[in-house]
């Protein structure tokens, strides 16, 4: 037989194992199907974070607002913008922040809401305040930055440090022996 006959006539030989064949068909069409499940999960979960972003911006930036407002507010660097930090702060609570927090920070807006109502007059007439009282509204300012933070946190997912969370529960129990 001439080489010329042997090329028109060659024919593949069998597989070893005949199902070997069907198997990797079967894993390269599955291959590509959990490739394109992945992407179209990858561009959904995308979509949906920069859909997300305007409100998250939004709740950030209400959040910072909010923490500052109590934070000047139950330490004063300026005693003649009492009356202001106190009318963001409750611009804040009634609008604002209302539209984007969760129930967390809710709560601690509440607390703090609660005490600068009680002591609101003597804050707006900067009348000094016994060492009681401003323990008592820096810690609910500190809680209220706390669950800020913690929610923001969560939208971002970011994992900060536990040392403000840690300063926290500090202040609400005490010291422990």
């Amino acid at each position: 037989m001439t080489e010329a006959e042997k090329v028109k006539t060659y024919k593949p030989e069998a597989p070893a194992h005949p199902g070997f064949d069907r198997i990797f068909k079967v894993a390269t069409a599955a291959g590509a199907l959990l490739t394109a499940i992945w992407g179209i999960w990858q561009y959904v979960d995308t979509a949906q974070r920069d859909a997300a972003k305007p409100f998250l911006a939004e709740r950030l930036a209400d959040c910072v607002a909010a923490s500052s407002a109590a934070a000047l507010i139950a330490a004063p660097v300026d005693a003649s913008k009492q009356g202001e930090q106190q009318d963001t702060f409750w611009r804040l609570y009634w609008g604002p922040l209302a539209i984007v927090e969760d129930t967390d920070v809710e709560s601690k807006m509440v607390n703090f809401g609660r005490l600068l109502r009680f002591h609101a007059d003597e804050l707006k007439a900067g009348t000094p305040i016994d060492g009681g009282t401003v323990s008592l509204l820096t810690q609910a300012a500190l809680q209220v930055s706390h669950a800020c933070r913690a929610m923001v946190s969560s939208d971002f997912r970011l994992r900060l440090p536990l040392g403000l969370d840690k300063a926290a529960e500090l202040l609400k129990n005490g010291p422990t022996p």
